[in-house]
């Protein structure tokens, strides 16, 4: 399986569908960490190690020269380290940016909001770092202070961590793929009240229905994108994507029926239908 989703690194969707298939059958997916990860999927624990190259914008040529490095003087103690080590022009802000949302650094110092948030100061302090080295200025000219700050590890401002909500949709966007969670995780309690029936199953079901009455069900999903338009007669409705961590299906909301729950669309994600 992980030289399977390995062939799709590069494909969102199809990549995404195998990560699922993968978590329906019971094998744990272990998240990216840019001290473990390789270049591809991997086996580990029985599981599967998130290779690097799953995560969008991060490219080949980055990813080998961060093993390489981490092969050649070990792990990555922290952020600061990391960008003291590679090459910042081919592992540049963005590349980084990507591996943080995407929870590479998660075994290291400082939540993802501060890594995030503190991100240029710490390539700029790196930066500074390469060139006194590469000049002959740190031990020339810096004093004790200045060596002890260029070689300690990065200390962290207080931040507050991103919320769940924030850290999914971030991950989503990198990975393509819930890896740490699920936003409808936080409402396992309700669903099982409600007993939900996946996208997948209702639509089956409702292509077998041979009644005379149509066909209903309760489902649940979470709101991805939202579209409102203008009918001929003025009145406003909107196709909804909603996705129930297995696929996703479109909603549409009728002129009625918007004007019934539109108050609700722009302040809350999950809804049951």
């Amino acid at each position: 399986m992980a030289c399977l989703i390995s062939l799709e690194a590069t494909h969102a969707d199809k990549m995404s569908f195998y990560l699922q298939e993968a978590n329906d059958s019971g094998l744990r997916i272990a998240p990216p960490d840019i001290n473990l990860s390789l270049v591809d999927f991997s086996v580990c624990d029985g599981g599967i190690r998130f290779g690097l190259h799953g995560i969008k914008n991060v490219g080949l040529t980055a990813i080998e020269t961060i093993i390489a490095e981490r092969d050649k003087k070990g792990p990555y103690e922290d952020l600061y380290d990391f960008c003291k080590r590679v090459d910042l022009r081919v592992c540049n802000k963005r590349v980084i940016e990507n591996l943080i949302c995407a929870g590479a650094f998660d075994t290291l110092a400082g939540s993802r909001a501060q890594q995030h948030a503190e991100l240029s100061q710490i390539m700029d302090k790196a930066v500074a770092y390469k060139r006194d080295k590469a000049t002959g200025q740190m031990g020339l000219f810096a004093t004790a202070e200045q060596l002890a700050e260029q070689n300690d590890p990065h200390t962290f401002a207080p931040r507050a961590a991103w919320g769940n909500r924030e850290t999914l949709e971030k991950e989503k966007e990198v990975i393509g793929f819930y890896l740490s969670a699920h936003p409808m995780d936080t409402y396992r309690t309700q669903l099982h009240w409600f007993q939900p029936s996946s996208f997948e199953a209702t639509l089956q079901a409702a292509q077998n229905h041979r009644g005379e009455t149509e066909y209903g069900a309760t489902v649940c999903g979470l709101l991805k994108s939202r579209k409102d338009i203008v009918t001929k007669k003025g009145d406003r409705m909107s196709f909804l994507q909603i996705e129930d961590g297995d696929s996703t299906a479109e909603v549409i909301l009728f002129p009625k029926t918007f004007a019934q729950v539109e108050q609700w669309l722009s302040n809350h994600h999950v809804f049951l239908i």
